[in-house]
């Protein structure tokens, strides 16, 4: 957990800061007018029609955000730590003899540098696995996925990449998936997944928050934008 101090910042005016205070889920039903506070107006069609500009500025700007993680290039880099037979060695030495079915013997990711990002700044999510092959299976496709969901559905997958780690062999693997949040991009904390893929089928998996943010200063404090209404 990080201890940081938080600073807010009042956000004015139809710009990307707006998107601050939303998120990805169901735009049209939580950007729309607000007509309801031109009842009291003395000029109620001249209310309405600045709150209906308003709402399409607000959905046009979230629109472009999601349109912009959907399409974040997410890459992926993969380097074989100690190979299958040392992996395989180790195995038999400490259990006797081989598992009867592959196995993932060690799974572990992490958020690099840290839970708390920025938009704009480059993120890692370091990975290892450990994968010993069964004496049933001659050899394993082994694949990892990453995850993003959304800040409020937090079921729904906003981007996401699955690349192989190893095609026949085990052994154990330093990972790394690498992106930059773009510009625009709401604030507010991201699930993200990671999971071992053997042979078309998930095994182990690590889940992780990202909390995505204005600004983090040099202090260690962190700026999040609050809409005034």
């Amino acid at each position: 957990m990080f201890n940081r101090k938080i600073k807010i910042i009042i956000a004015a005016g139809l710009s990307f800061t707006l998107l601050s205070g939303f998120g990805l889920k169901d735009i049209t039903k939580e950007l729309g007018p607000d007509t309801d506070k031109c009842e009291k107006s003395s000029n109620k069609s001249k209310c309405k029609n600045e709150e209906y500009l308003k709402s399409a500025a607000k959905i046009a700007a979230v629109t472009v955000a999601a349109k912009l993680i959907y399409e974040m290039v997410i890459d992926y880099k993969t380097e074989q730590v100690t190979n299958d037979k040392t992996v395989t060695r180790e195995y038999k030495k400490q259990h006797g003899d081989l598992p009867e079915k592959t196995e993932v013997l060690a799974y572990d990711a992490k958020l690099n540098p840290n839970s708390i990002v920025e938009v704009g700044k480059p993120i890692n999510i370091d990975t290892s696995v450990k994968v010993v092959v069964g004496k049933k299976s001659k050899k394993v496709l082994i694949e990892e996925k990453l995850e993003i969901f959304d800040n409020e559905k937090t079921d729904q997958v906003i981007n996401s990449l699955t690349k192989k780690v190893s095609n026949g062999k085990g052994g154990a693997y330093e990972n790394t998936f690498s992106f930059t949040l773009p510009e625009g991009m709401p604030q507010g904390v991201y699930p993200i997944k990671t999971s071992v893929i053997l042979d078309g089928k998930a095994f182990e998996h690590a889940n992780s928050d990202m909390q995505v943010v204005m600004e983090v200063l040099h202090d260690g404090s962190y700026q999040i934008a609050y809409n005034a209404k």
